[in-house]
């Protein structure tokens, strides 16, 4: 049985959906971020709880990327966003459960 990580927000980052784009501070160190396209669309698929094996196949379908493509990318992403601190590493879920989540 496989286990992955869940991701949650940062306990300090603010976020709303502006027209194109999401926006994202951090209260603490009043540092933003503005997230456009796949990324904002990848915010809005965590923010709604949606698993890990539900996020790649959507995300494949509204690029048109096969599914090993939007994986890798999507991990990318999820690196990216661990480093800059906007989402934070915790407990593996098992499989099946949901294992990539951000609160509104």
């Amino acid at each position: 049985m496989s286990r992955r990580l869940i991701y949650t927000c940062a306990p300090s980052i603010i976020w709303v959906r502006d027209a194109d784009q999401m926006l994202l501070v951090d209260q603490e160190t009043k540092q933003s971020w503005s997230l456009r396209g796949v990324s904002a669309v990848i915010w809005d698929l965590l923010a709604v709880g949606y698993s890990h094996q539900r996020i790649v196949p959507l995300l494949s379908l509204i690029i048109s990327l096969p599914i090993e493509e939007v994986e890798q990318s999507f991990t990318k992403v999820l690196e990216k966003w661990l480093d800059e601190g906007i989402v934070q590493a915790s407990r593996e879920a098992k499989d099946g459960e949901l294992d990539h989540q951000c609160g509104m």
